[in-house]
């Protein structure tokens, strides 16, 4: 008799997804060498490269802007700072 491979029980709040090998023993790398999952791994991961992408995008979008415009988001930058040290709440 053929044993037949049993696929883990999944939560109704998560999927299965198809990765390459080396990205599999890269994310067991990971979650070994930190004592975490595979998915906090993952969830770390995603985040980050949201952060990043968040702030390419930010970069991308100041730096199309005309410098006169720069000058005066840099002034009013300056003037916001000095709101942080009056002391007020």
């Amino acid at each position: 008799m053929k044993k037949v491979k049993k696929t883990p029980e999944r939560s109704p709040n998560s999927t299965m997804i198809r990765i390459q090998i080396h990205l599999k023993e890269a994310l067991d790398l990971l979650a070994q060498q930190t004592d975490s999952s595979l998915q906090e791994v993952l969830e770390r991961a995603i985040e980050q490269y949201k952060r990043q992408y968040f702030f390419h995008q930010l970069n991308a979008s100041y730096e199309k802007l005309k410098s006169s415009d720069r000058e005066s988001i840099k002034e009013e930058m300056k003037l916001w700072d000095y709101t942080l040290m009056d002391g007020l709440k």
